[in-house]
């Protein structure tokens, strides 16, 4: 028996005691394991030389490395994985008074680097500090297929390490095959993040056919990992399958056609998810029609991101018929879609009609300053709807919009974000504590485009003793003369903002580099016009 494994026996507290009788038959503390690898947990090697295996181990393509014939290892407890459904009755769970908490840190890192030594890579000083941590975070450290590997066999039966990140490696499908068969052993795990790491279509089938009977993981992130619609059927059948994962994040793959059917066919009948990201994912016309109707039967979905997918009207045709018999969505994301006023009529019709939905993001679309008093109206006529935060990124909204949503606050509690407010006369709207005032430097650079002036034209006019240099008070003044109202703590704030050098002045240098995004966003304001 090697010294690692007897040491680490001794370090447990258990007798050095291993048979190398025969296949099948273990000693440990003085009893016998089963000898069936499908009833226990421990197994001995095909080699016979006392070297114990996890269960899983005996099916298992680790086997197939012949470096592993001598490696030392042994599972940290006989409990089986169905055994170990809740930490809470596991045996596994660390104690805050254990007095050998040192000894098991020393162990666990020396089992991780004898894995490494047969494995033949290197090991990673962050896995170490980490495993004895809740969260494992091992992110950009061009991980490989290998290190995976490495990893999973540290990980089989570690009880503390419940959230796994492996954001931005290079672990690819080989890598999710390792840490699928870690998912079939390990009931610790909660939350598996494996954000761009190239695992494709066939690492994601490894993930899912080992999450069709593990119980314990609740999250799980596979953004920007080349999956497209040969992998929405995957998901779809692990969303069929699995009752137990809660949250998911498919963004920034191909999805496509026909994935988003296949997805909505799925979420149709789960009612266990809670969490779903599938922006950036090219879900259009009649695909995204059915995707977003399956939230008429679906009884579990809280949050729904679809950004960037083009859903145009084909989405909102299916919002106008899923939204009235939703009763559980509670925050929505739909910006970048390409929806239209049409598509926003639509989308209004099945507000009006939902009791659930309390957020919604709909910013980045091709709607009218003019426009955007649909939605508004759609909450005035609807008294079921429970909508508290409305978010308008990137466009604008005129006059009629902050009259009518100041009478609509009267009944209601509304938060609203949007762009610029588009003036048909000079008016500043402050509507029961929600500000509509706009950026001072915003109307500075709207003056400027009305006017038809150059940012010299609007700077020498400030610059009244002609020095290349405005202080607070020219600045103040020439504000006044361009009919911005203001007060003077906003003068002080744009002051600070624009002078680069911190000297209290501004100089023409200054002034141009501090105004070109506002002068943009006017520039925009009076297109939109």
């Amino acid at each position: 028996m090697s010294n690692l494994l007897s040491t680490a026996m001794e370090k447990q507290g258990r007798p050095a005691a291993v048979s190398t009788e025969a296949p099948g038959k273990i000693r440990h503390d003085g009893e016998n394991l089963p000898r069936s690898p499908s009833d226990g947990v421990a197994v001995v090697s095909r080699a016979n030389n006392g070297r114990i295996l996890p269960r899983i181990w005996s099916n298992s393509p680790f086997l197939d490395s012949p470096e592993l014939d001598s490696c030392p290892l042994i599972l940290l407890s006989p409990r089986t994985n169905s055994e170990r459904r809740g930490t809470e009755n596991s045996e596994l769970q660390p104690s805050k008074q254990s007095s050998n908490s040192g000894q098991s840190d020393h162990f666990l890192s020396d089992l991780y680097r004898s894995v490494c030594g047969k494995f033949q890579v290197e090991p990673v000083r962050r896995i170490i500090d980490s495993l004895r941590c809740d969260r494992m975070e091992i992110r950009h450290r061009a991980l490989g297929p290998t290190d995976v590997k490495a990893l999973s066999v540290t990980l089989l039966s570690n009880p503390y390490v419940t959230w796994l990140d492996l954001h931005g490696n290079q672990i690819g499908s080989g890598g999710a095959r390792h840490l699928s068969e870690l998912l079939q052993e390990n009931s610790f795990i909660r939350n598996l993040a494996l954000a761009n790491n190239d695992i494709g279509n066939s690492g994601l089938f490894s993930l899912c056919v080992a999450l069709e009977s593990n119980t314990s993981l609740k999250m799980l992130n596979v953004f920007g990992n080349c999956i497209d619609e040969a992998g929405a059927n995957f998901i779809s059948s692990l969303l069929r399958s699995n009752s137990d994962l809660e949250e998911l994040n498919i963004s920034h793959n191909r999805i496509g056609r026909p994935g988003g059917s296949i997805l909505g066919q799925a979420l149709s009948t789960n009612s266990t998810l809670r969490v779903l990201d599938v922006s950036w994912n090219h879900i259009r016309l009649d695909d995204a029609e059915s995707l977003c109707a399956s939230l008429q039967s679906n009884i579990g979905l809280e949050v729904l991101n679809l950004r960037f997918n083009g859903l145009d009207i084909d989405g909102c045709v299916g919002f106008e018929h899923s939204l009235p018999q939703n009763k559980k969505l509670v925050a929505l994301d739909i910006s970048s879609n390409r929806i239209d006023i049409h598509g926003l009529r639509r989308l209004s019709a099945g507000l009006k009609k939902n009791r659930s939905l309390e957020v919604l993001h709909i910013g980045d679309n091709p709607i009218r300053k003019d426009q955007t008093v649909t939605i508004l109206r759609a909450l005035q006529k609807s008294s079921t709807l429970p909508l508290r935060e409305l978010h308008l990124a990137h466009i604008p909204v005129d006059l009629r919009f902050v009259e009518e949503l100041e009478a609509l606050r009267e009944s209601r509690d509304l938060q609203v974000t949007h762009d610029v407010i588009s003036q048909s006369r000079r008016q500043d709207a402050d509507t029961n504590g929600y500000s509509y005032v706009l950026d001072p430097l915003l109307k500075l650079m709207i003056h400027v485009q009305e006017n038809n002036m150059r940012l010299l034209d609007i700077f020498a006019k400030m610059d009244s003793n002609n020095d290349g240099r405005v202080d607070f008070e020219e600045l103040l003044k020439g504000l006044e003369h361009a009919d911005v109202t203001t007060s003077t703590m906003d003068v002080k704030a744009l002051l600070k903002k624009l002078d680069l050098n911190s000297d209290g002045l501004i100089d023409f240098h200054e002034f141009v580099s501090g105004t070109k995004t506002t002068k943009r966003k006017a520039i925009q304001m009076k297109t939109a016009d």
